[in-house]
């Protein structure tokens, strides 16, 4: 996901669930689209969004990192179980897509989700990433 798209993301979390992010100033703000976008990275956005779709629809609470990551396993456990299945199928190539595009997000092998301290984008703390190729800091905005 990039960046645009990661504030997509969370202005629909924040739709479905109207307190979440609240008391964010914008800096905080700023900081959770960095953690977001480096956690989500390599994933299509379209994946992440059925995630928080399939999160949504079964919880009252917005969801943390972890949680949709635990959704993107369930993704990731479904495609497989289907091209194990069904080898010869019309959508065994999505399926497969699907497969190798949320590989690692159950903890199985935590490399996808691996995050060292540089990597965190915390202005002040981290600040090598704080500001992404002059990109300016009002892109965090999502409420």
């Amino acid at each position: 996901m990039n960046r645009e798209e990661t504030v997509k993301l969370l202005m629909l979390i924040k739709l479905a669930y109207p307190f979440a992010y609240k008391d964010f100033d914008k800096e905080a703000k700023l900081l959770c689209v960095e953690l977001w976008q480096r956690v989500f990275k390599k994933t299509p956005f379209s994946l992440v969004r059925l995630a928080l779709e399939n999160f949504i629809r079964a919880s009252k609470n917005p969801p943390t990192l972890a949680e949709i990551c635990e959704e993107l396993d369930k993704i990731h456990c479904e495609a497989r179980l289907k091209c194990i299945a069904y080898p010869k199928a019309e959508g065994y190539g999505m399926y497969r897509s699907i497969m190798e595009k949320t590989e690692g997000y159950g903890g199985r092998d935590g490399e996808s989700l691996r995050l060292g301290g540089s990597e965190l984008a915390l202005t002040g703390v981290y600040p090598e990433i704080s500001k992404e190729k002059g990109e300016e800091n009002d892109k965090g905005d999502f409420s």
